[in-house]
């Protein structure tokens, strides 16, 4: 499968206390260990704060991954709570960009922490190995806010 070298990313409004805000409604998809192919689509929230990228650590259960991730190294990081947390730490391929996974981009050998942590959504996407991998263009304003990922 040929794989494109930018994508844009479909915007969301997404209601807070000081009015709705647009945040990137960007997908990725892992591996599955059955050797179908790649899993459905999970949300991800871009992080740029974020060390590494994090994912609920029950995902690794239901793609068969349990095995993978069990076996990954044992790491700590804090979280925006200010607290230490433990996560498992394992490098997976995976794509990222919106729904069709044609549309995505390929990220090879991409440093991913699952993690028991309450996460408010299914991963924070984040810097180390798959957003300093692209140019990010996020662009906010109205009309038309975009984001954009590119390969360098």
């Amino acid at each position: 499968m040929a794989f494109p070298t930018s994508v844009r990313i479909p915007m969301e409004g997404v209601g807070t206390s000081l009015g709705t805000v647009a945040i990137p409604k960007i997908r990725i998809r892992f591996p599955r260990s059955d050797a179908a192919g790649w899993s459905a689509p999970y949300t991800a929230l871009v992080d740029t704060g974020a060390w590494t990228t994090l994912v609920r650590d029950e995902i690794a259960d239901l793609l068969g991954l349990r095995a993978i991730v069990s076996a990954g190294e044992l790491i700590r990081f804090v979280g925006v709570d200010g607290k230490e947390h433990p996560g498992r730490k394992v490098s997976l391929n995976v794509l990222v960009g919106p729904t069709d996974p044609d549309k995505c981009l390929s990220v090879s050998d991409a440093t991913i922490c699952f993690t028991t942590q309450d996460l408010p959504y299914p991963v924070l996407l984040g810097q180390r190995d798959i957003l300093e991998r692209f140019e990010l263009n996020h662009r906010n304003q109205q009309p038309a806010p975009e984001f954009v990922l590119r390969r360098p």
